[in-house]
């Protein structure tokens, strides 16, 4: 539905104007915007559950091996967010280009995908070919299915210090789209990268290596996971659990030519006692560069004036709550619903016309600010309990304290412009009691009750599922009322 016959509008590249939600915390501190996220490609879905809930999910997809940083991600920022000592002050890098390919030399030969060096993971299926290629199947993705390398022997993990980039050539071989990681790890930490694959499609996944002697960063302070590089103990292709159900031909791919690419970046090197304070006055990392890195004021206010002049009306082919005015008619009811149209599911609004929702999350004027005095010694601005960046740069963007509407207003056109058709969950309630927009929210998390899967997630198939989902969802809004409609 969304290719470009699709009438719900696609995105368009991102002005340098600040990211959706403004929100965020740290993270978004970092100031990654919407589309250009310093290599992140953004994928964009909302789901909704037929007993009438609904939830949705903004689901980044990271070729480059990278994520914003976080407690809980396994990636790295983009934009390396870590300190060390320049080469001039250190001996351990290589000298020069030709150490680098001398160096990536020998560890290409410990790289190798021979029979003797490779070891299937779970329900991984190895086939050797004479290229020195290997074919992976596997039909299910529980506990992470795969293989991964050994290290050569008489050796117990990999130097891959020399790299700027772990890559590998993978061709798919199934007649579906299939996704596969790229993992490593170090005797404390792992980190990966992902790749998804339509029909026969070729492509390289690579990762980032997160290499501790250039992205670390001094005792309390934040930064990337970093990894040992020089002592990588474990290298593995995977099909992660438990994101796919299992199938004949769930996962089939061709893997080849792993390799180190590129020159370790010493140019992101920050001297330790260089390093604080790394957060400036508008929550970015002191020590990077990107394209879209506010210097001053006047730039976020010169970033609305021309954000504002370029912002388009909604396609014309959506009805007024963005679904497809010029598809099938059905029953306007006066309300959302889910119905079965030439066999497959649908919303429909209200208009009676076919939605295809698509969302972005966390739409508002701030989220998670850290505790300043916690670590006053990180920020260049005055530490505060609440370190709100978010909010402090929409005043300054908007020219006035109470600039709330002014956003909303704003921020509306903005989701109709880039063909935004819903306000995903964890935003505003303000925003979304203006009822210009459909909008996802949490009516119930886990009710006791309902059948689950193992790991916690809804078994949606189990005949009692829509009954008891319809009683739980009935029972929040008789005790909250219209409160829940806009948590």
């Amino acid at each position: 539905m969304l290719g470009s016959e699709s009438p719900f509008g696609v995105l368009p590249p991102a002005l340098r104007a600040t990211p959706l939600s403004e929100g965020g915390g740290l993270e978004s501190a970092l100031r990654t915007t919407f589309s250009e996220g310093g290599g992140l490609e953004s994928a964009l879905r909302t789901t909704f559950s037929e007993g009438g809930g609904s939830e949705s999910a903004l689901r980044s997809l990271s070729f480059g091996g990278f994520s914003p940083p976080s407690s809980t991600s396994e990636g790295m920022c983009p934009e390396g967010i870590s300190p060390v000592l320049p080469p001039s002050e250190r001996g351990d890098a290589p000298a020069g280009q030709g150490g680098v390919l001398r160096a990536q030399s020998r560890a290409a030969a410990e790289l190798s995908l021979a029979q003797n060096r490779v070891e299937a993971v779970q329900n991984g299926h190895l086939t050797f070919e004479s290229g020195g290629s290997v074919v992976l199947r596997s039909s299910s993705a529980e506990y992470s299915s795969g293989f991964r390398l050994l290290p050569p022997p008489g050796k117990s993990s990999f130097d891959l210090s020399s790299g700027r980039y772990l890559a590998a050539d993978i061709e798919s071989l199934a007649d579906h789209q299939q996704r596969l990681c790229l993992r490593i790890e170090d005797a404390t930490h792992n980190v990966y990268a992902g790749i998804a694959l339509d029909p026969g499609e070729k492509a390289t996944i690579k990762l980032q290596l997160p290499h501790a002697s250039i992205y670390s960063f001094p005792n309390g302070a934040k930064g990337v996971k970093t990894l040992d590089t020089t002592a990588i103990t474990n290298i593995a292709f995977l099909v992660v659990w438990p994101y796919e159900g299992q199938f004949s031909g769930l996962l089939h791919c061709r893997i080849s030519n792993v390799r180190l690419t590129g020159a370790p970046d010493w140019s992101r090197s920050v001297a330790p006692g260089a390093y604080l304070p790394f957060v400036d006055r508008f929550g970015q990392y002191v020590h990077g560069k990107w394209m879209s890195k506010v210097t001053s004021y006047d730039e976020l206010r010169a970033d609305l004036a021309t954000e504002r002049a370029v912002l388009k009306a909604a396609p014309e082919s959506w009805d007024e709550y963005g679904g497809w005015a010029t598809g099938p008619q059905l029953d306007a009811t006066g309300h959302f619903r889910t119905e079965k149209v030439n066999g497959k599911w649908w919303l429909v609004t209200p208009s009676g016309h076919l939605f295809y929702s698509l969302g972005i999350n966390v739409v508002k004027t701030d989220s998670d600010a850290p505790n300043g005095l916690s670590h006053p010694d990180w920020y260049e601005s005055a530490a505060q309990a609440a370190m709100s960046f978010p909010t402090w740069n929409l005043r300054e963007k908007f020219g006035k304290a109470d600039f709330q509407s002014d956003y909303y207003d704003f921020v509306l056109r903005r989701l109709d412009s880039w063909g935004i058709n819903t306000i995903g969950n964890w935003s505003d309630g303000a925003l979304t009691k203006l009822s210009r927009k459909p909008y996802a929210m949490v009516a119930v998390s886990k009710p006791a009750g309902l059948p689950y899967l193992d790991g916690g997630f809804y078994d949606t198939l189990d005949a009692t599922f829509a009954v008891k989902m319809r009683e739980a969802v009935a029972a929040a809004f008789a005790v909250q009322g219209s409160a829940l409609a806009h948590a």
